[in-house]
């Protein structure tokens, strides 16, 4: 089975399952909502919507895995993995390491006949992937505080794959490449081949990661459970979120194998992350409704939402007040 097509697929069988469980109140309310948005569905009038109690075993069974959940501190591990994961890859990659070559070959078999990411952009694109998750992991350690809040297990199992595969996706596509040409730190800098893909990707890349390490160190800066208003917070609802989507889509430009607009397995990671990012942000909009009045977030637009389930309010408001 070809790796390019297993990650695409589960990318979007990952979103799909997404909006799924969102347009279900049960499933909805089970796994997508903790700590301060985990409130009850209401009705028209506003009351809490009691639903009826079901003896079924997939009822039973749905409750006993939404009722396992881990410190909201774990987050860290996300970006821990995400490292982890760029440094294994970048060994296996310049060495045409074993488990690299393993995957190679299932590509090399199965694959249809798609063109590959030059060897400059496996290195470019690898290279952002690792900025940005040591960015996430300093800023993780820096800007939180211990908590009590909890996450679902099922978010936190999800978080790690998508971190751990991101490892994966952002070189896949270039393994003729990669095949065809030595890695070392003396060839990097022959490597460097400037396009227009880069000069829209990269900058891209940096705007999103300047505008999301801008609003994580707004909102450590917060009290507990207050409404962000000051920089983009006053346009869009979760502009962090937003930042997120802007960061995967300059990989994608910049992963662009010749004749394609996007990286296509990068875009299906921007596509999860869109869908999985709007539906928190979606959540943080009904919170911050509910707890601050519908006046106050009047004009916002929705932004987006991460990986696994993030939650600024619990994660840096309350971690850095807690």
């Amino acid at each position: 089975m070809d790796p390019v097509q297993v990650l695409r697929n589960f990318y979007l069988l990952a979103s799909t399952l997404l909006v799924s469980f969102n347009v279900v109140p049960s499933l909805q309310q089970r796994f997508l909502k903790y700590g301060a948005r985990a409130t009850k569905v209401k009705d028209e009038h506003g009351k809490p919507i009691q639903e009826p109690e079901s003896n079924s075993r997939l009822s039973k069974l749905m409750d006993l895995v939404a009722s396992f959940g881990v410190p909201h501190s774990w987050f860290t591990h996300f970006y821990i993995a995400s490292v982890a994961s760029s440094v294994f890859w970048a060994i296996q990659v310049a060495r045409k390491g074993l488990v690299f070559r393993f995957l190679a070959e299932l590509h090399l078999d199965n694959s249809v006949n798609e063109p590959s990411m030059a060897i400059d952009q496996v290195v470019l694109v690898w290279t952002l992937m690792a900025i940005q998750g040591c960015r996430r992991l300093y800023e993780c350690i820096t800007l939180t505080k211990p908590t009590t809040s909890k996450m679902g297990a099922v978010a936190y199992l999800l978080g790690l794959v998508f971190y751990l595969a991101m490892g994966v996706v952002v070189w896949v596509e270039g393994i003729p490449s990669i095949l065809a040409n030595d890695i070392s730190f003396q060839s990097l800098a022959t490597m460097i081949q400037p396009s227009v893909k880069t000069a829209i990707g990269v900058p891209l890349f940096l705007l999103g990661t300047i505008a999301q390490n801008t609003c994580h160190t707004y909102l450590a800066s917060l009290k507990k459970y207050s409404l962000p208003e000051e920089g983009l917070f006053r346009g869009i609802i979760s502009p962090h979120y937003t930042s997120e989507c802007v960061i995967y889509l300059g990989l994608a430009i910049a992963g662009a194998p010749p004749g394609q607009p996007l990286n296509k397995t990068i875009a299906t990671v921007v596509f999860f992350e869109a869908i999985n990012l709007g539906i928190t942000a979606e959540s943080t909009r009904a919170w911050y409704s509910e707890k601050f009045g519908a006046k106050s977030i009047e004009g916002n637009d929705f932004g987006c939402r991460i990986h696994a389930q993030e939650t600024w309010m619990e994660g840096y408001a309350a971690q850095s007040r807690n």
